[in-house]
C-alpha cells in the first residue's frame, strides 16, 4: 500500500501538532497505526490491525498519568479518526482506478461502506460527523455524489 496522506483533512492539522506533545504511548501507538495502515495487507486486515492498535493504545494511554493538562486521548482520537478517513479514501480511490465498470464500482462502494459500518463505535461525533464524512469520501470516489459535498478541506488542497 502506498503512503497514506495525513493529515487528510486540513482541520485536523492542529491535532497532529498537539500529538507531538503527548505521552510517548499516544505517539508510538499512532505511529504503529500508520505503519499498519500502510502495510501490504488487504484492506480489511489493515483496518482490523489499525483498530486493534487503536484499542490497545487507548487502554494503555488511559492507564498512565497525563503529561499535559489537556486530554491527550482526545488529540490521539482526532488523529486516529483522520487516519481512518485517509485509509478509506485511499482504498476507495484505489478501487475506483481498478474498476472502470459501474457495477464493479458500486460493489466496491458497498463493500467499503460495510467495512465502515462494521466499526463498532457509537459516540455522537463518530455517528453524526466523522462516519458521514468518510461515507461521502467513498461515494465521491466510487460513483456517489461528485465533488467534496461536506465542504471539508483536505490537507493537500
Amino acid at each position: 500500500m502506498a503512503k497514506i496522506q495525513i493529515p487528510f483533512y486540513a482541520d485536523t492539522r492542529e491535532c497532529y501538532q498537539d500529538l507531538k506533545e503527548t505521552d510517548r504511548v499516544w505517539q508510538d501507538g499512532f505511529a504503529a497505526m500508520v505503519k499498519a495502515a500502510e502495510s501490504d495487507e488487504d484492506f480489511p486486515r489493515r483496518l482490523r490491525n489499525v483498530l486493534e492498535i487503536l484499542r490497545e493504545t487507548v487502554q494503555a494511554g488511559h492507564s498512565r498519568p497525563p503529561v499535559q493538562p489537556w486530554m491527550e486521548g482526545d488529540v490521539f482520537s482526532c488523529c486516529a479518526e483522520d487516519l481512518l478517513a485517509a485509509m478509506f479514501a485511499a482504498e476507495a480511490q484505489r478501487r475506483a482506478e481498478e474498476h472502470a465498470d459501474p457495477d464493479a464500482r458500486e460493489t466496491a462502494r458497498r463493500t467499503l461502506l460495510q467495512e465502515l459500518e462494521g466499526i463498532p463505535w457509537d459516540y455522537p461525533q463518530w455517528r453524526e460527523v466523522i462516519r458521514p464524512r468518510i461515507e461521502r469520501e467513498i461515494d465521491r470516489r466510487l460513483g456517489g455524489s461528485p465533488g467534496n459535498p461536506d465542504g471539508g478541506q483536505h490537507a493537500g488542497d
